[in-house]
């Protein structure tokens, strides 16, 4: 999460290849090399990119855990996640603006959409994650 535009956004920090489908109207997606090496560079839901009148080559300030950085807005995805308020970042990236070490939301696939075969892989996936640490 971080602000930007006035308001707190999720921030989600992704590979250059995702499981996620973006249906970017505008611009592109993340580089490997923008990826790795933690490129300051977003993509913005269409909602948030009217909100706040923000375009494909701006700069925006988003206060993070550390201070506020400064990121390019490369990218407009027309999927509706968080209502379209969302600010996509590359994985290496979301993970210096963001103080928590390690993932708190996982995003996983299966080969099937059986709902069996979701459940099963949802339960042994959740039993391997670690237990948060009390805060």
């Amino acid at each position: 999460e971080a602000e930007f535009g006035g308001d707190k956004r999720p921030i989600w920090g992704l590979p250059a290849d995702p499981i996620y489908d973006p249906d970017l109207s505008e611009g592109r997606w993340f580089t490997n090399d923008e990826v790795a090496h933690a490129g300051h560079v977003a993509v913005v839901g269409r909602p948030l990119a009217a909100i706040t009148h923000t375009e494909i080559g701006d700069h925006i300030d988003i206060g993070t855990t550390y201070g506020v950085q400064t990121g390019e807005v490369i990218g407009v995805d027309e999927n509706l996640v968080y209502d379209g308020t969302f600010i996509w970042l590359p994985l290496e990236t979301a993970k210096l603006f963001d103080s928590q070490p390690d993932p708190d939301v996982y995003w996983v696939e299966t080969t099937s959409p059986e709902p069996a075969v979701v459940d099963r892989v949802a339960e042994d996936f959740g039993q391997s994650l670690p237990l948060p640490a009390a805060r």
